[in-house]
Formats: structure tokens, sequence, C-alpha cells
């Protein structure tokens, strides 16, 4: 195995998040499923973030769901081009399932 399976194994995980994001997110999904579908490849299981991915366990549930807000509108600074793609589509109620949940990883 080479030494760049990782970065090569993260990023294709990132890739297919992006284009598989929308089915997802269906109804029912809970924010748990979410972010484990969604986020954790790139923010990590404990939501404490890697490399240019900030951490969200730092984040109020407010926050999270704010930010979610601001991309899938096309705002959000430095990672909009990567996180635009995981908002687009997706509900209120979403994000507030998503938040809520990432709000439990605080430790």
């Amino acid at each position: 195995m080479s030494r760049d399976f990782p970065r090569r194994a993260l990023w294709s995980a990132c890739f297919l998040g992006v284009f598989g994001a929308s089915s997802l997110f269906a109804a029912g999904n809970t924010g748990k499923e979410l972010y484990s579908k969604e986020c954790a490849a790139c923010h990590q299981q404990n939501a404490k973030g890697q490399g240019i991915y900030p951490p969200l366990a730092s984040l109020s549930k407010e926050q999270v769901v704010q930010k979610l807000k601001d991309y899938r509108e096309g705002k959000g600074g430095d990672l909009k081009a990567i996180m635009e793609p995981y908002a687009k589509g997706k509900s209120d109620a979403d994000f507030e399932a998503l938040a809520s949940y990432i709000v439990t990883l605080k430790k």
C-alpha cells in the first residue's frame, strides 16, 4: 500500500460525499446518521476537525445551523466551494437534526 493511500482515501470519501449528499439527507435520518454519512470523513467522528476542516464541536447549535444555511445560500467564506454542495437541497429540519447531534459531541 502506498504512503499516499490515506490521503487518497480521504479525498475519495469527500468527493463521493459531495456528489451523493442529497440522497443521504432524506426524511427520517437522524443527526447522528447525517453526521456519520456527511461530515465525519472531513471533520472527524468527534467533530474536532483536521487540516483545513474546522472543528464543529466548539460551535453552538445556532452557529451550526446558520453556517449550513449560509452555505446553502451560496455564502460562507473560504470553505464555501467545498460545503455548498453538501448544503444545497437540504431542509432546515436536516440542519436542526445535524446541529443537535454535533452539540452532543462537545467533551
